[in-house]
């Protein structure tokens, strides 16, 4: 049985290969301290050839490019997601007919963050109406009694 072959050593780079893979690096807008870790080189070697004027106008070139490539991208993106908002606001309105409350609650606040009303501490609603035929005429003058000392300022 022969023993398995260890790995080959790590290739390193030539003057020229190193400062290319230097170039396509800081093109692709990766650090100094990335580069020179990745490459296991000096700072100062990345940084020499970052401060060439002719790499710095290629650094610049390559991050407009970037930027560019990243505005076509986020154009598209909102495009998809202005032709989604109808669908959306179907979903919203639908969930309004569900026939858990909860649901039907969370549809409402949603709308309601979504357009802009402002949000209150209390929920108000009218109260259902009472059938008060069942009670006695002295009950009815205690009531009458107490909501009009309930309503007094």
């Amino acid at each position: 049985m022969t023993p398995p072959n260890p790995p080959p050593p790590p290739r390193t780079l030539g003057a020229t290969e190193r400062t290319a893979e230097i170039t396509r690096r800081l093109e692709a807008g990766q650090s100094v301290a990335h580069i020179a870790r990745e490459l296991t080189c000096a700072r100062l070697t990345v940084r020499t050839v970052r401060n060439d004027p002719e790499m710095q106008a290629r650094i610049a070139a390559a991050c407009k490019a970037r930027e560019d490539a990243h505005a076509g991208h986020l154009a598209t993106a909102r495009g998809l997601m202005l032709e989604a908002t109808i669908d959306v606001a179907q979903a919203f309105i639908d969930a309004l007919d569900h026939a858990d409350p909860r649901v039907r609650l969370l549809a409402a606040k949603e709308i309601a963050d979504r357009i802009g009303l402002p949000r209150t501490e209390r929920l108000e609603s009218a109260a259902p109406p009472t059938d008060l035929s069942k009670l006695s005429t002295e009950e009815l003058e205690q009531l009458a009694a107490l909501t009009s000392k309930i309503n007094r300022p």
